[in-house]
């Protein structure tokens, strides 16, 4: 065993998107998989846009409501969103940070949103 190969990637990962009811990975009419390319939280970006959140919650006047801290943690997922393919009303997805913020915002999607948190926690993917 040598510990230099369980060091965490730098680089993004795909995260095969899945199914919310029957954990099936999700495939558009092709059979191409739904991915979504995601940095681990132990990345530089990630720790520099977490510490950028927090600072600007402490800077705020007033204590953040459950809706801003929600919309805080989905930019900071957008933020180690490198990525994407997924298809909505037939068209495949226009990828920015923005629009997956948006994405992870959406009530309609929190189990996406859950799926990439979940993702990004386990280590085991970035090994």
């Amino acid at each position: 065993m040598d510990l230099a190969n369980l060091g965490t990637k730098q680089d993004s990962v795909e995260m095969e998107l899945l199914h919310p009811q029957t954990n099936e990975v999700l495939k558009d009419k092709d059979g191409k998989s739904f991915t979504i390319s995601l940095l681990s939280s132990d990345t530089n970006k990630y720790k520099s846009e977490f510490n950028s959140v927090v600072k600007a919650a402490r800077q705020t006047k007033h204590e953040l409501t459950a809706r801003e801290q929600e919309s805080n943690a989905c930019k900071l997922l957008a933020s180690v969103t490198t990525g994407c393919y997924l298809v909505f009303n037939s068209k495949p997805f226009a990828f920015s940070a923005d629009a997956m913020a948006d994405l992870y915002l959406n009530p309609q999607y929190t189990w996406l949103r859950e799926q990439v948190e979940s993702f990004i926690r386990d280590r085991s993917n970035f090994i």
